[in-house]
């Protein structure tokens, strides 16, 4: 069975509407879906339900406090000043001070909370909300699905408005909130994200408002609420809308390496397994690996692994996306430890030009059978461009004899029963692999196996940087000439290095106190120029690293 997208809703609740009247909730939905080969069962999906169901359950009997017949009395708002520059009139809105202390959200016990849901791509986020959305016990009027970014531009407009027809009001917010709390009791948001200023500038005080109004409020978004706005100007003034957030939602981590649009781009027939080797199955395979990417960018990558390395050709920089030659993999002489640290560093592996085996190549062929048991025990999605089709993929002939090698040498190759009947689990193996059924089980249970039994160290080829670049990093970072990085010249030094790789300089401050302690040997609460080469030295010295467990 293939994976359908679930993107008809509506059409689905209405055609099970009449078995189910008031009994029809998100939970009754998605099962339906399930029992008619919409979708499948996702443990993470059944649990992120819960709060869904219990609010919905609780919408039911909600009545709203009443809104006020006129909005809060406005304040004088130095956006309205025409003396007043840009720059300063954002310093004025972000250092607002926080509401008054009787002013904080109160009177709220009788009003549900809502959820916000996050968590990676395609990990069934939206279909959880939208299903949610469609069911939940609210006129067509009182409720409102939108694209957050397409809610804040409303708003930023409205208040555009307000400032033009009526000058004398002061700060719009208040009349903002008012209108929307007035018609609206849900407000579903959808990539809930914060990365505008001007969004920032008007977020606390707007979702203050709100949600003491009794609004209720159901997101998805990709980031947890404390990752909201990260490096952003004067950030601390906006941490107290995280606080009301998360005071008002139940937030929910999906948690999964699943993603569902990557499962049905493969079982609507993308293939696990393409052959033979042409242009058109090249083209498929090149497809399939950007597909998967989402537009992620790539590079050769490097997994440590104890002693030694493993080199990966090509993987994506965030996805967790390999792409390998058979003979890469199998022409050398790589072992089960290996194969498990692949399977410990990518969810979904491509190994292409894989050629018709024989006992010439029985040394690739024990190779081959040990990578795919390492990646079938750990739920790693394989996926093939062969010369032949797999029944066919070898074909041993004879006992043991003197052969002529793939290399050209001629050499004793040795009795290979055990091989024959162990490529024949492998050949079953590949075959199940294949399957939906599989793929689900690998994306439900991930490749969390070998991560747990062994940690390794994943990090992009060629980005260990040489003693010259980390003494002329130091000096560029020193800026104050003192001989010594404190912690703000680390914090700026790792926002650099994280643009460089991934075009953002959001860097958590966890991780700037981790790098921070790991290169301040002494513990003085500084680092110098030794302390800095050392820990270049010992860990590779840039934020390209990944690390895996």
């Amino acid at each position: 069975m293939t994976v359908r997208p679930f993107r008809h809703c509506k059409q689905h609740i209405a055609s099970i509407a009449g078995r189910y009247g008031d009994a029809l909730s998100p939970l009754v939905v998605y099962r339906a879906a399930i029992a008619a080969g919409h979708l499948r069962e996702d443990l993470q999906q059944m649990r992120a339900l819960q709060p869904l169901e219990e609010l919905h359950n609780k919408l039911k009997t909600f009545r709203p406090p009443p809104v006020p017949v006129s909005p809060p009395n406005a304040h004088p708002d130095i956006a309205s000043d025409p003396g007043k520059g840009l720059w300063e009139k954002m310093i004025f809105m972000l250092s607002r001070a926080d509401p008054p202390v009787d002013d904080k959200l109160k009177n709220l016990e009788g009003v549900p909370r809502g959820v916000y849901l996050f968590g990676g791509v395609g990990c069934g986020k939206t279909l959880l909300m939208d299903t949610f959305f469609d069911c939940a016990p609210l006129q067509h009027e009182e409720k409102r699905r939108v694209h957050f970014l397409e809610f804040m531009l409303e708003v930023h407009q409205r208040m555009h408005q307000l400032r033009q027809g009526h000058p004398e009001m002061g700060d719009p917010v208040p009349q903002v909130a008012f209108d929307i709390a007035s018609s609206t009791k849900l407000l579903c948001f959808d990539e809930f994200q914060v990365t505008d200023v001007a969004d920032a500038l008007v977020m606390r005080r707007l979702f203050h408002l709100l949600f003491q109004s009794g609004l209720v409020m159901v997101a998805t978004s990709n980031r947890p609420p404390r990752q909201l706005y990260q490096n952003g100007i004067q950030r601390e003034s906006f941490l107290p809308f995280i606080d009301e957030l998360e005071q008002r939602c139940h937030c929910y981590d999906l948690d999964s390496d699943s993603d569902y649009r990557m499962l049905a781009q493969i079982s609507s027939g993308a293939g696990m397994y393409v052959h033979p080797l042409n242009d058109e199955t090249r083209q498929q395979v090149e497809s399939l690996f950007r597909g998967l990417l989402a537009g992620d960018r790539t590079c050769p990558q490097t997994i440590r692994l104890g002693g030694r390395d493993v080199e990966v050709p090509l993987a994506g920089i965030n996805k967790k996306v390999a792409r390998f030659t058979f003979d890469g993999l199998c022409g050398k002489p790589l072992g089960a430890e290996d194969y498990l640290g692949i399977a410990a560093s990518f969810h979904t592996v491509l190994v292409e030009d894989v050629p018709l085996l024989t006992l010439n190549d029985i040394n690739q062929v024990r190779r081959f059978i040990t990578l795919v048991d390492a990646f079938y025990d750990n739920h790693v999605k394989l996926i093939i461009s062969a010369a032949v089709a797999p029944e066919h993929l070898f074909m041993p002939e004879g006992q043991g004899s003197c052969q002529m090698s793939s290399k050209g040498a001629r050499g004793y190759v040795p009795a290979t029963q055990d091989e024959v009947f162990a490529f024949a689990r492998t050949l079953s193996r590949l075959n199940e692999m294949r399957s939906h059924a599989y793929l689900i089980r690998a994306a439900a249970g991930g490749h969390l196996l070998a991560r747990e039994a062994m940690p390794v160290i994943l990090f992009e080829t060629d980005s260990i940087i040489s003693e010259k670049e980390a003494n002329d990093l130091f000096t560029s970072y020193d800026v104050d000439a003192s001989g010594l990085l404190e912690l703000p010249e680390v914090h700026l030094l790792l926002q650099d290095l994280t643009e460089r790789r991934v075009g953002h300089r959001n860097v958590m401050e966890a991780q700037v106190q981790h790098a921070f302690r790991s290169m301040d040997a002494n513990d003085n609460g500084e680092v110098s120029r030794s302390e800095f080469l050392k820990w270049v030295n010992t860990s590779l010295a840039n934020l390209k690293l990944t690390q895996t467990a």
